[in-house]
């Protein structure tokens, strides 16, 4: 059995707000590979942590993770508030 590694690209912080830039809520996670390894087993090829655990993305999420602009605001690579930081998501 062939063991598939998720690997993340960090693409920057980003503005967010109500009308979220990543619509979907995939749940809290610790770390930002598991939140990859969710995302990729659902198809989605970027993500975004926002406030240190939750972990967003979406069918159209390439297209919109910037909609709202750059933030300054993110931490440790696991963005802010209302800040997202955003990362590709790829298989190696």
């Amino acid at each position: 059995m062939d063991c598939i590694s998720v690997q993340t690209e960090h693409v920057g912080c980003f503005k967010d707000d109500d009308d979220r830039a990543l619509p979907l809520l995939l749940g809290y996670f610790k770390t930002v590979e598991r939140c990859a390894a969710v995302a990729d087993a659902r198809g989605y090829k970027i993500i975004a942590i926002q406030e240190q655990e939750m972990c967003w993305s979406g069918p159209h999420a390439m297209e919109t993770y910037d909609r709202h602009g750059k933030a300054d605001n993110c931490k440790n690579g696991k963005g802010g508030v209302n800040a997202n930081d955003v990362y590709f998501v790829t298989r190696e």
